[in-house]
């Protein structure tokens, strides 16, 4: 650190690495997986970084504050057993990214991502967890499993995040549309299997290698709204990046407010988790539109899951292992319209008319069988 009067702004770097661990405390999935965004979405390195971080954070904060230790040593358990999913798996497969596509086929991995490289780095960095790690410190609840709550995040990263009652959204404000989708990209609800909705938006022309056999739209998408303007230009939220920042507001512990503003148009979301399983979500367009569709991405293939989804008594309706997916809306309108294929696989793109620009969905997972990534407090190995 140098004086400022010679120019360089000193930095409180233990405040700013303060204030760095008690976001991602808040960011992360309530199974203790990273939020999605950038070139290495979807690797499980990532979660051995959260592990490494939250040992180290429990261990500075274990006498100044020891229920905030343990929250943290809580998330690096939780962060930990994500990346047990992948690499210690009981059937003899190893995976170290979140698809169930055979290594070889290196779907979803970037050139330089392969299994040698990022098992290696996250073995790694377990390694440097370990070295943190302090079992004297006792686990307290974190606040990814607890939820209530929500927030947005602006200047580098412009994201916003809902965490309530075992749910969890995450939307890209403004999207770096080389890696993503402006709009709503993650849909995680209790119970059900990873990746089924959305966890991640996709990106038009992505970098990384797709399995070549897999049909894909060549446009961006998210769970966002396409319109017509009056002059019949057709508009794609998903594929808007030099609009203004979205922005969010909590209308109450479970409920949030997200809206985009572009050329005189403003789509409104207004998204709630009010019990487990259960998302509730409306979309609104104000403006220059004529008419317009939601657009829903419904998972079909992720090398381990062959999935359908059908139209049964008015609703879209997935059956996985364990239980099934149910989702209804307002008019009970639904058009299939293409695939879209990220690094979790492939999805089935469904449109949802939005008559009078207005549209409610329901989703709510039925569940016979816990699905794994909930853990009790204390419970985790």
């Amino acid at each position: 650190l140098r004086n400022p009067a010679n120019g360089i702004r000193a930095l409180n770097f233990h405040a700013i690495l303060n204030k760095a661990d008690f976001i991602t405390l808040l960011e992360i999935s309530p199974g203790g997986e990273v939020p999605f965004g950038g070139r290495s979405s979807q690797f499980y390195y990532q979660e051995a970084i959260i592990t490494a971080l939250c040992e180290a954070a429990a261990r500075r904060f274990k006498d100044s504050d020891p229920r905030l230790a343990g929250a943290f040593k809580r998330q690096a358990h939780l962060s930990a057993a994500v990346a047990k999913q992948g690499f210690c798996r009981t059937d003899g497969k190893f995976f170290h990214i979140k698809n169930k596509f055979p290594i070889n086929t290196r779907h979803g991995c970037d050139d330089y991502g392969q299994f040698s490289v990022y098992s290696l780095l996250a073995a790694s960095i377990l390694a440097v967890a370990v070295n943190f790690a302090d079992d004297t410190i006792a686990e307290t609840p974190a606040p990814s499993e607890t939820g209530g709550f929500g927030f947005q995040i602006t200047g580098s990263f412009e994201k916003a995040f809902l965490n309530a009652n075992g749910g969890f959204l995450q939307f890209d404000l403004l999207a770096d549309q080389k890696y993503d989708a402006t709009g709503l990209g993650r849909i995680i609800l209790q119970d059900m299997p990873w990746g089924l909705l959305p966890v991640l938006p996709f990106a038009a022309k992505p970098n990384y290698i797709r399995i070549p056999d897999m049909p894909a739209v060549d446009h961006a998408v998210a769970i966002a709204p396409e319109w017509v303007d009056r002059n019949g230009v057709t508009h794609r939220l998903a594929e808007k990046s030099t609009v203004l920042p979205g922005a969010m507001q909590m209308l109450d512990d479970h409920t949030c407010l997200v809206q985009y503003f572009y050329d005189g148009v403003t789509v409104s979301y207004r998204a709630s988790l009010p019990e487990p399983g259960v998302l509730e979500l409306s979309v609104t367009l104000d403006g220059d539109v004529e008419k317009a569709h939601l657009v829903l991405p419904v998972l079909e293939n992720d090398g381990e899951l062959l999935l359908e989804t059908n139209i049964v008594s008015g609703s879209l309706t997935t059956l996985f292992p364990g239980g099934k997916l149910v989702i209804t809306s307002d008019n009970g309108l639904y058009r299939s319209a293409g695939t879209a294929v990220n690094r979790t696989g492939s999805y089935r793109l469904w449109h949802l008319p939005m008559e009078n620009n207005k549209l409610s969905v329901k989703f709510r997972i039925i569940s016979d069988q816990k699905q794994p990534g909930h853990f009790p407090a204390g419970k985790v190995k």
